[in-house]
């Protein structure tokens, strides 16, 4: 019983795919909207990050949605996380400590 429910289960993931893609082919518009933003936010100099900041908070109190502000926000922050990793978007195999944190990237 168990080997048919595995082959149906089988089954079914290659013809639909698994939960975990088709999550991530429903994020893939919002990826596209983010990537160019972020290549931009990449040559802010590090005073213009809280400036950025600080106009997001001010789009919002005058009205603007979150769900408007969301593709810019998340580029600035992936865009700082970035500067503070090195470039690389990976946390680091090795650091010393007190040199990044998740808190950091707030």
């Amino acid at each position: 019983m168990t080997a048919v429910l595995e082959h149906i289960s089988s089954t079914l993931q290659r013809i639909f795919g698994s939960r975990n893609q088709r999550l991530i082919d429903a994020m893939d518009p919002a990826v596209e909207r983010i990537r160019p933003i972020e290549k931009d936010y990449a040559s802010l100099a590090d005073e213009d990050f809280p400036r950025k900041t600080e106009a997001f908070r001010q789009r919002v109190a005058e009205g603007e949605s979150l769900d408007d502000l969301l593709p810019e926000a998340f580029a600035l922050v992936s865009a700082a996380c970035r500067r503070l990793l090195g470039g690389s978007g990976t946390a680091p195999a090795r650091r010393s400590p007190g040199t990044w944190s998740p808190t950091t990237c707030n």
